[in-house]
Parts: structure tokens; sequence; C-alpha cells
């Protein structure tokens, strides 16, 4: 199993991010239409969707996309920043109008999305473009890997998020803001974020607007959708669950400052707006709050963690320490993977500071393959090791030992 196939079963999410391209290139924008010949979308799992939307609720889908998506290039590019950090970057065309714009463009994301835009921009852009256009991998829990990603820009940033936040448990958000803090801490400039302000409604919105349907149903079928797509449950944490004023709170309790202001003020009306419905639209998204997040440089977060390492012999004791995230869960996996003919596994997590998403996934798998042995004794441990792994959740792990497994 090669790195990328390592990278592709533990992020399942990345899926997702094709398919609102696929939803960009459907609507005609000429620079994801650039993309089209090069954007492999076979491992998109379609066919695990039970219930088919619809082919006007589909339209409605690449409307809402094509709005959101243009709603942050013009924030993008009106930001009075030198830098924009875009988190995840997606499989999204947005560099070629950052680079144009005389900006310089750092797209973050995890490393198998990060492998396919080198790949894919390496063919697109133009020698001018590529000095101004860097792809990275990161953990967005991850203040280091961002800092080292970040490590040749000197000025004022601005971090733009599209969707990043639904798809974060309580403990990874909390990683996440603390991570910003600390980038803004030192960079100075902002963070500009809708997630929590409304855009992720934008879907039903249109499918509201245009189809005069049930909203909430609407909603509904969109969650089963890109929960189905992207392998993790999104929409699930309590920031997902408090839109608005509560929302804004628990990010203000993350020390951030946040001017809020109208989406109105970046919308436009679109070619791909039905002949008709323009203003209809145009008002239904202006309800979306569009939240500019500051920190004051004094308030920095001084934190340290323990770097991520693992300790092994032939019988798999694994002594997990540090972070278990995006970027080392794959480096487990594949261990887990080489090692032939297990008899004994034991985990020794007591150094482990964190585990994310990604983390918690690969011990699951583990945990599934040794559930095929017979030993009774083995399956009671199992069960154990599951319902710690469901107290912890996904985040900040303090002396746990998982128990041996024979």
């Amino acid at each position: 199993m090669n790195t990328k196939e390592l990278q592709s079963i533990v992020n399942p999410v990345y899926t997702t991010a094709k398919g609102l391209t696929d939803l960009l290139i459907a609507g005609g924008d000429p620079d994801a239409l650039k993309f089209a010949p090069y954007l492999n979308t076979s491992d998109i799992p379609r066919d695990k969707i039970k219930e088919k939307p619809p082919e006007e609720m589909v339209k409605c889908f690449m409307i809402g996309q094509m709005t959101r998506y243009e709603l942050f290039n013009t924030i993008a590019l009106g930001c009075g920043k030198q830098t924009i950090v875009d988190l995840p970057c997606g499989y999204s065309p947005r560099c070629f109008r950052i680079a144009d714009n005389g900006q310089k463009y750092y797209g973050l994301d995890l490393p198998v999305v990060i492998d396919d835009m080198n790949n894919i921009t390496s063919k697109l852009l133009t020698e001018k473009q590529k000095e101004a256009v860097k792809y990275i991998p990161v953990d967005a829990t991850n203040y280091d890997s961002m800092r080292n990603a970040l490590k040749d820009i000197k000025g004022e940033i601005c971090i733009i998020t599209e969707g990043l936040l639904p798809y974060l448990s309580d403990n990874e958000l909390s990683a996440t803001f603390k991570a910003f803090h600390k980038l803004l801490s030192e960079f100075g400039g902002c963070w500009i974020t809708a997630d929590g302000g409304g855009s992720n409604d934008i879907y039903p919105m249109t499918l509201g607007t245009l189809l005069q349907g049930d909203k909430e149903k609407m909603y509904g079928l969109i969650q089963k959708i890109t929960s189905t797509m992207s392998g993790v449950q999104a929409h699930s944490s309590s920031f997902s669950a408090n839109k608005g004023e509560k929302a804004k709170e628990i990010i203000e309790k993350h020390r951030f400052i946040v001017h809020e202001e109208s989406a109105s003020k970046y919308l436009k009306k679109l070619k791909c707006y039905p002949e008709g419905k323009e203003d209809a639209l145009i008002g239904a998204y202006s309800t979306i709050k569009i939240w500019t997040l500051t920190v004051d440089k004094k308030d920095e977060i001084t934190d340290s963690e323990e770097k991520f390492s693992m300790d092994y012999n032939l019988t798999l004791n694994l002594n997990i320490s540090g972070r278990l995230d995006t970027l080392t869960a794959p480096e487990l996996l594949k261990k887990f993977k080489e090692t032939q003919g297990i008899k004994c596994v034991k985990i020794d997590a007591s150094k482990m500071t964190y585990i994310s998403s990604a983390g918690c996934r690969v011990l699951n798998m583990i945990l599934k393959e040794l559930e095929n042995k017979d030993d009774i004794e083995s399956k009671k441990k199992l069960s154990k090791i599951k319902q710690d792994l469901k107290k912890n959740q996904l985040g900040l792990v303090t002396n746990v030992s998982l128990p041996e497994i024979k």
C-alpha cells in the first residue's frame, strides 16, 4: 500500500472537496474548467448515496457552490493582505485569481489533496504564477505544521476558511482556534470565515429559494450526502449546532476579536442564476454573516507539545507520543500493515497529547482487524478500548494506557 493510498484511507473527507470543484466545472467557471482534464473524480463515492438527488436539486447545489466560491474570491482579493492562506484549499482553482491580483497564495490541506494540487497546477500555472503559489500539507489542528508551512512569509496574512469548521469535532475545533490564534499573534492580519455565520446553509437557501421546498428536509438530505461522501459525520459539533450569535460566542471565548458584516457587501449576480430569480437569491444570501477575526498580539498562547513518535517491535508494542493527527496517522497505519504475524498488540498512549479524527480512525482500523481473533478475552479488552476512545472523543488524551491485546 503506497503513501497516497494510506493518506486516502486516513482522510476520506478529501472526496467532498473534489465534488465541490466538480460543481464549479458544471457551473462553467473558467479556472475550474482548466482543472477538468486533470481532476480524477473516480474516487468520489457516489454509489454510496442511496437517495439520489433530483437534477433540479443538483443544479441548486451548483448555484450554491458557485456563490460561495465567488463570495470568498471577492473577500480574498479585497482583504488588503499580501498573503492569502486558504485552508482547506481543496481542489479550488482560486490560486489563479490570487496570483494574477499580485498576492501570494498558500493552499494548505491534507497531504493527499496537496499531492494532487501540486501535480495539477504544475501543468497549468505560468512561471510568474508559480512564483506566487504554494501548496503545502498541514493539519489544521497542528500549529507547528502550519507555522512551518508559512515559514517564508513576511508581513500580515489573511486566513480564509471556506467550509472547514463543520467537519471538525469539538476538540479539533478548540485546537484549530488555538493554532490560528498563535499564527495571527505572530504574523498579524486576520482570519475571515462565514462557517458559523450561515455560509454552510447556502445550499438549502438556494434550494428553498428556487424550488420552494422544505428547507429543513433539504438540509437533512445535504448533511446525509456530505457525510456519506466524506466518510465523516459533518455538522455534528456544538459549533455547527449553534449558529449565529452562539457560534460567535464560541469563537470569542477563544480570545478572538470578531467583526461581523453582512455578505451583501461581497455578493454579485452570477451568470448561473436563473432569469428572474437573481434578486431573490441575493436577498436570501445577504443573511449570511462574514466574520473577520483578529487577535491582540500581546495575548499570545505559548504552549509546547511533545513531537510525534512511536516505538515498535515484531510483537507490535506501540508507544505513541505527541500528536496522532492527519500528518502522522498514516505512519502508524503503514507500520501496522507492514507488520506480519501479529500475536500480541499493546498500545501505550500515556504520552500521546492529541488525537484527531484521522488518528482515531486508524486506531479503530487496527482494532477492527484484531476483532477477527477468536479469543473471547481479547474481544472484551477491545470493547473497553473502543469505549475509552468514545469517551475521549477526539482531542486531548491524558494518561491513557490502552490494555494489552493477545
